[in-house]
């Protein structure tokens, strides 16, 4: 019995895509946490560094995201706010949010998730030269469901690897960006747990002016018949 809960829990927003109900439980899981959670619910995003050299101080950051499997069910909207923080070489941002979907006001939920982006090249002065970048991205993300009576929560790990491109264009810098990962993700509800593991592949552009700097991008959790997720963030700071 315990097994039906968590199965129709988890299915619950799938429940019109029949063609995700062929795959394993763990496949499924693990691909609905990942969704349901910042780790892979929110679209790409990352800093564009100075190419000066120096480094970034703090940011504050707008995330919009958007998946759905048609036009006509489960229109899924995130929506968060964070700060991004530097420690030593490294980056931490930390963001807040929450779920929204189109006619089911009890789906609604609170997002939590924390980033640590550790670059393993240091950019140099770069003059009118393209620079490459490549960083390490662990990731963390929580969700649980607002509405009275419910207990679904998602727990999702994530580590990506981002590869940056940044383009001096006077005073403007263009960052195209590739960012392959894996992530696990774990469902809960009723007191019963299912996990699963799936692969990630982000991309997208960032464009950075001054103290602003503005990110689209899409990303993709790999499961058969799966959606992507779609996302613009909005920057401040230097």
């Amino acid at each position: 019995m315990r097994k039906q809960t968590i199965l129709m829990t988890a299915f619950m927003l799938l429940s019109t895509s029949p063609a995700l109900h062929a795959q394993s439980v763990g496949a499924v899981a693990g691909w609905m946490a990942l969704m349901a959670t910042p780790v892979g619910g929110l679209g790409p995003s990352i800093v564009v560094p100075a190419l000066d050299g120096s480094e970034s101080g703090l940011m504050a950051q707008g995330q919009y995201a958007h998946w759905q499997f048609a036009p006509d069910d489960d229109n899924t909207t995130n929506l968060a706010v964070g700060v991004s923080v530097p420690v030593s070489q490294a980056r931490v941002a930390f963001q807040v949010g929450r779920t929204t979907k189109k006619d089911c006001s009890d789906c609604d939920a609170i997002l939590v998730g924390v980033d640590l982006n550790v670059p393993l090249t240091k950019l140099t002065a770069a003059g009118s030269d393209a620079v490459f970048g490549v960083a390490v991205e662990p990731s963390v993300g929580f969700m649980k469901e607002t509405a009275s009576g419910t207990d679904w929560s998602a727990f999702a790990l994530g580590v990506s690897l981002p590869l940056t491109m940044t383009v001096p264009a006077g005073a403007v810098r263009v960052v195209p960006f590739f960012s392959p990962g894996v992530g696990f993700g774990q469902v809960s509800s009723g007191g019963d747990s299912r996990s699963g593991e799936r692969a990630m592949l982000a991309g997208g552009i960032a464009v950075a002016a001054g103290a602003l700097q503005i990110t689209a991008g899409v990303r993709k959790i790999f499961i058969e018949h799966g959606v992507t997720v779609y996302g613009v963030s909005l920057s401040l700071g230097r």
